[in-house]
């Protein structure tokens, strides 16, 4: 135990000393950040200026100066600028196409040179199919499509109306048909955002996935760059081939859950001292999810920096272990690439069978927990939500415990081999010694 201390506390400050892990502890949260939030911060920069427009109306109709009238009422966020401003409104006759063609070309090479961003173009039969109204835009922007769409069905359900000799007004039905919100609430009878749990969900994942593989890697690094340099054969001399590799996982695993205890912490200060995103964040994240999230990170570090260490034992060079990196990285990433099946279905069969395969279970149950714990009204040991995680996680301890125990056998024999690869027979007769 005295030995592995030492090469334990030796990994440990290798790695927290250095100034770029203190560089990686301010940078990573930061980048994560403004990736979560530049989007947000974008849409509302465009929003500040008001956007401009042109409008060919061919339908004889007057159903253009009716769109144009309506999108009045869409302002910035001054609540006086208007969003919207139409430079022009044609109004073409169907027959005059050699005019169509002009003004159109003449607004598409405005759109090209960035003094207009929408054309909207009323084609005559714009009343009697579904398909009679485009827009052109150099790109697209789902705000403006969804008021645009909205206000033109407002138009042309209007003009349909009048023709059908309905003498109803058009806002009477519009009001009778609208959509209705449908709230959804958790078994608690609370409404939880969603979005709020995909958010969190998919920060939890991506940092698990990136700490994993870039501290599972030092470990590979580590073994290979001590074997390389012979340094290993003098460790070995000192220590038992099974408290270094200990040491070294621990180690790093270590100095990596230092990194996330301040995180958490930080994050933690930051809701505590921002109210409105406190309240939502609350709402999902409760200790038992903490918990669960914690062990399962903690169990896939082990279980991965583990397969990186018997990697290392029995490679020469980094460009050899490229070859076998794959498998491991799509093992940690086929969760998050199918996440959105997960999100939707997180009870399915696939996603219980995903659960329980060791190399998935980590960042497949840290998706899966963020919609089933904060829906269940209780956290009962008994409730069967619970009890399958509470499983998932004691098969994924065993499989640690049991691959600790394989690499342990492989690593002891493949630490001291130079010069060449050793072959899956050779490896099958190290586990057999």
């Amino acid at each position: 135990m005295h030995k592995f201390l030492i090469v334990f506390k030796h990994e440990y400050a290798q790695v927290v000393k250095k100034k770029s892990f203190l560089i990686g502890l301010i940078l990573t949260p930061l980048i994560m950040g403004f990736a979560m939030f530049a989007p947000l911060l974008i849409d509302r920069i465009n929003a500040e200026s008001t956007e401009h427009l042109a409008v060919i109306d061919q339908s004889n109709l007057g159903l253009g100066s009716k769109f144009v009238e309506n999108l009045k009422e869409y302002t910035l966020d001054d609540t006086v600028t208007a969003y919207y401003e139409v430079d022009n409104l044609f109004e073409i006759d169907a027959f005059e196409s050699e005019r169509f063609n002009t003004t159109k070309d003449s607004i598409l090479e405005l759109i090209t040179n960035e003094e207009l961003k929408y054309l909207i173009v009323i084609t005559p039969d714009a009343v009697t199919t579904d398909t009679g109204i485009y827009v052109v835009a150099s790109n697209e922007n789902i705000t403006s499509d969804k008021r645009f769409r909205w206000q033109l069905t407002k138009v042309i359900s209007s003009k349909r109306l009048e023709a059908s000799e309905i003498n109803i007004p058009i806002d009477s039905i519009l009001s009778m048909t609208q959509r209705i919100d449908l709230i959804t609430k958790d078994l608690k009878g609370e409404t939880v955002s969603t979005q709020a749990k995909i958010i969190i969900a998919i920060v939890f994942v991506m940092m698990m996935y990136m700490l994993i593989l870039i501290n599972g890697q030092m470990v590979m690094r580590s073994v290979i760059d001590e074997k390389t340099s012979r340094i290993m054969e003098v460790l070995v001399s000192s220590v038992t081939p099974f408290q270094l590799m200990l040491g070294k996982i621990f180690g790093l695993g270590a100095a990596t859950l230092t990194q996330v205890a301040i995180w958490i912490l930080a994050g933690y200060l930051f809701t505590a001292f921002n109210p409105i995103q406190s309240t939502a964040i609350e709402s999902i994240i409760s200790p038992i999810l903490i918990l669960f999230m914690v062990l399962f990170f903690i169990l896939g570090f082990l279980l991965y920096s583990t397969l990186f260490a018997l990697l290392g034992s029995i490679v020469d060079t980094e460009k050899e272990a490229q070859n076998f990196l794959m498998p491991m990285v799509m093992c940690l990433i086929i969760p998050v690439i199918i996440s959105s099946y997960i999100i939707q279905d997180p009870n399915s069969l696939l996603v219980r069978i995903l659960s329980f395969i060791p190399v998935f279970t980590p960042t497949t149950m840290v998706l899966r927990l963020n919609f089933i714990i904060p829906s269940l009204p209780s956290t009962s040991i008994l409730q069967p939500a619970i009890l399958e995680s509470t499983l998932a996680l004691l098969v994924l301890a065993a499989s640690v415990i049991g691959t600790i125990w394989l690499t342990a056998k492989i690593f002891r024999m493949g630490i001291l081999m130079h010069g060449k690869r050793a072959t899956l027979p050779e490896i099958m007769k190290w586990i057999k010694q």
